[in-house]
């Protein structure tokens, strides 16, 4: 229903708009319920709202801002070394988002891979080129660590984020009397799951590991 009418929207009234040179301002984080109530649409409520209008109008890209200038190899207010990708895949960028990563909330993600947007991540605070998550034919084997504080897991993000892999960063956490109590692997990545208390230093060294 929301991407209908979305659709609806972009193609009428926006879409006049913006034909008339007028900058349209659109509430991205409010909505309308099935009932026709005034309703919140939720954590990550404006980047989704943001790519389906892309989406809708057929725009060339869509850009989010927010207090980050991309997408890092981890977050880099935690983590020492950490280095903004120039590109991302988007089922990198969903696992990410799935697994703790706070740039992008996954159902922006899962919109923009389903209409295929061009979605530039930029800073609100400087100038720099930022991230474009798009289809890339060649994704780098891994792309990213992040962690999921809820679940307590340091999650490794990649094409080669295999078993192998999986193992180096229990060995890497283990040399640092950090304990991994469960693993997990999926499509696309693996999770280590470690007390709550040691989830700092887990990242920081699962990240060492791979990526410095």
């Amino acid at each position: 229903h929301a991407e209908a009418r979305i659709e609806m929207i972009a193609a009428g009234e926006l879409a006049a708009a913006l034909e008339r040179g007028e900058i349209a301002v659109v509430s991205g984080f409010q909505g309308v319920s099935p009932e026709g109530g005034i309703t919140t649409l939720g954590r990550g409520g404006s980047d989704t709202t943001a790519v389906e209008l892309a989406a809708a109008l057929k725009a060339d890209r869509c850009e989010i801002y927010s207090d980050v200038d991309g997408i890092y190899t981890a977050d880099p207010r935690l983590v020492t070394g950490a280095v903004r990708l120039d590109s991302i895949d988007y089922g990198d960028m969903l696992h990410l988002a799935l697994h703790g990563s706070q740039v992008l909330h996954s159902r922006s993600v899962e919109a923009a891979m389903r209409a295929n947007v061009r979605v530039h991540l930029l800073s609100s605070f400087t100038r720099h080129e930022g991230t474009v998550m798009c289809k890339l034919d060649d994704r780098p084997g891994l792309c990213g660590v992040t962690r999921d504080p809820s679940l307590g897991t340091v999650s490794i993000i990649g094409r080669e984020a295999d078993a192998h892999v999986l193992a180096e960063a229990v060995a890497a956490l283990a040399h640092s009397d950090i304990i991994v109590t469960r693993t997990e692997l999926f499509d696309g990545g693996c999770s280590l799951f470690v007390s709550p208390d040691r989830l700092l230093p887990a990242l920081e060294i699962t990240h060492r590991r791979f990526f410095r």
